[in-house]
């Protein structure tokens, strides 16, 4: 065998196997994508799923649903819009955020649920509205651009203002309800940012 044979033998084997590390590696890319866009269940806590929901709503950052009248909520939190109560970064300097869907403080009766980009909202029995998340352009509808990590009431709506909420929808910086009075059915009333 010549020397240029060897040589060439040599160089196909090791393209060979450079190929096949490369179509290892590509199996191993699109192993790792499959699994990252597989749908999962969404969790109670560790290996309990979270079943029951009847509505489920997807802000930017987090997730919430409606199970038996109260509200649970996942992902970000860093502006309070887990409505657990916690907001900003850990002591650590990592983002507030949660796995698992955690209880909206104080929320028992709701009827209806919307997650806008950092801020939700939900409607309870009464037809009352409460908000809690991100307020930078009074989303929250309690009068205020102060952000709230546990829900408020939507002034106006609800109570004794005459004011029915049926359905609560969510945006980017802004909120929505389809409210009835006591002449008129299908209002929609809105608050936070007017931009466009």
């Amino acid at each position: 065998m010549s020397h240029q044979t060897t040589i060439a033998r040599a160089i196909a084997a090791a393209v060979t196997q450079q190929a096949k590390r490369a179509h290892r590696i590509a199996a191993l890319a699109m192993l790792a994508l499959a699994s990252a866009v597989v749908p999962g269940m969404a969790q109670a806590q560790a290996g309990i799923p979270l079943t029951g929901a009847s509505v489920v709503t997807v802000g930017q950052t987090h997730s919430c649903t409606l199970v038996g009248g109260g509200i649970k909520c996942w992902g970000g939190g860093i502006d309070g819009q887990l409505g657990n109560g916690t907001s900003g970064r850990l002591p650590d300097g990592s983002p507030n955020q949660s796995s698992f869907a955690v209880d909206v403080a104080g929320i028992g009766n709701a009827v209806d649920v919307a997650a806008g980009d950092h801020h939700a909202c939900a409607v309870g029995d009464d037809g009352a509205v409460r908000c809690w998340g991100r307020n930078d352009y009074g989303q929250l509808g309690d009068g205020t651009q102060q952000s709230s990590a546990v829900p408020v009431d939507v002034v106006g709506i609800g109570g004794a203002s005459g004011l029915t909420a049926r359905k609560v929808e969510a945006g980017a910086g802004h909120t929505c309800a389809i409210v009835d009075t006591a002449t008129v059915t299908g209002a929609v009333y809105c608050w936070g940012s007017n931009e466009f």
